[in-house]
C-alpha cells in the first residue's frame, strides 16, 4: 500500500496524502470491482467497468512512492551515523586518543 513507507519512517503528511490518492485512484479507476469481476470469470464485465486512464495512474505513483520512501530512508541512516558518531566521540572517548580514521571528516 503506498504511503506506508512514508508512515513508518515517521513523515506523516506525505504518507497521508499519498495514501489518500491511492485510495481516490483505486476509487475512480473501479479496480475493486475489476479485480471482484475478474475473480469471479467475468474478463469482459471487468474490462468494461475499469477507467483505463485512472488505472495508467497507479504505476508512476506507485514506483514514485517506493523511491522516496528508499531515498529517504537511506538519507536518515546517513544522518544516524554521523549523529551517533558525534554522540559517542562527546560522551565515550577519552579525550588523548588519537583517531586512526576520522570518521567525521569521512563523510563530510
Amino acid at each position: 500500500m503506498p504511503g506506508t513507507g512514508h508512515l513508518y519512517c515517521h513523515r506523516l503528511p506525505t504518507g497521508f496524502i499519498v495514501l489518500a490518492y491511492w485510495i481516490l485512484i483505486t476509487f475512480y479507476s473501479h479496480l475493486l470491482e475489476a479485480i471482484q469481476f475478474t475473480a469471479m470469470g467475468a474478463f469482459s464485465m471487468a474490462t468494461a467497468i475499469s477507467d483505463p486512464q485512472w488505472l495508467l495512474f497507479m504505476p508512476s505513483l506507485y514506483l514514485f512512492v517506493i523511491y522516496d520512501a528508499y531515498s529517504l530512508t537511506v538519507e536518515f541512516n546517513k544522518l544516524f551515523e554521523i549523529e551517533q558518531s558525534k554522540f559517542l566521540v562527546d560522551n565515550y572517548q577519552d579525550p588523548s586518543f588519537k583517531m586512526p580514521v576520522d570518521i567525521l571528516k569521512e563523510l563530510n
